[in-house]
């Protein structure tokens, strides 16, 4: 009787604290929305018009002055800039997770991971209203293409993606600052390689194969053929991307657990 006792009582407790760190992952995580949104006066606005104007100003470059237009042109463009800034702006949260909860940890005990996971899930609310906002600006403009389950599929997928390299880039920069300046120049390239305003289409036969490779290429193409065409995802592509998205996770949360208390002693 009395190890079932124990066995129960050490249930309660380990239910008690995963309890816990879900509470903390959520009060964080809705810290850093309602955060940013004070910090400007038109507020989550900007969720809306960010996309929109950064859509204009490359449509005005792309199709108006180098005169590569094509056939919607500037909804791929939107939603190509939707999904890039939602695994950039996960990617680089994460990447700048662990100091601020070093600083906490001198007071207050928390574990290192729930700061990542927070982070990425804040920018991931702000992608859910973003898609939310192209699927109503589609519906306006009549296009019946949209499949809600294609869209949950790859937003699961950037999901999983974008929290498996901020676990692991979170530890990198969390010691050498250098890292996080090394991620911006990565995302500068990404941006320009990864089909965020052209299409699939644009690029050689012979090249897409390989242009698919890219994470952030395939996630942005996938995004379009379930927001806007009448086609099938690429399955395998994306259960490849999630393969690795789930072993890179599972490493990077082993690392962030493993060395929750030891990693403070290690920042540069």
């Amino acid at each position: 009787m009395t190890k079932m006792h124990e066995h129960d009582r050490l249930g309660r407790v380990r239910r008690s604290v995963g309890l816990d760190r879900l509470r903390y992952i959520y009060h964080l995580t809705a810290l850093r929305i309602h955060s940013e949104i004070r910090n400007y006066s038109l507020g989550f606005l900007w969720w809306f018009l960010d996309p929109l104007i950064n859509t204009a100003i490359l449509y005005v470059v792309t199709a108006v002055i180098l005169q590569m237009r094509n056939e919607d042109m500037a909804l791929n463009i939107l939603i190509g800039l939707l999904v890039f800034r939602f695994l950039q702006s996960a990617i680089t949260k994460g990447a700048g997770s662990l100091r601020p909860a070093f600083k906490l940890s001198e007071r207050l005990y928390v574990p290192k991971y729930v700061f990542v996971i927070s982070d990425v899930l804040a920018e991931a609310f702000k992608f859910v209203i973003g898609t939310t906002f192209v699927i109503a600006l589609l519906w306006l403009l009549g296009r019946g293409d949209v499949s809600a389950p294609q869209v949950l599929i790859v937003t699961a997928v950037a999901f999983l993606f974008s929290l498996a390299c901020a676990s692991l880039v979170s530890v990198a920069a969390g010691l050498v600052r250098d890292v996080q300046v090394a991620i911006q120049y990565a995302f500068r390239l990404l941006f320009f390689v990864s089909g965020t305003f052209f299409s699939l289409e644009q690029v050689p036969t012979e090249w897409q194969t390989t242009f698919l490779l890219n994470p952030f290429a395939l996630l942005i193409q996938e995004y379009r053929v379930a927001l806007m065409l009448p086609e099938q995802l690429n399955y395998a592509f994306l259960g490849l991307l999630m393969a690795v998205s789930l072993i890179l996770l599972a490493f990077g949360q082993w690392i962030l657990i493993r060395y929750d208390r030891v990693l403070p002693k290690y920042v540069i």
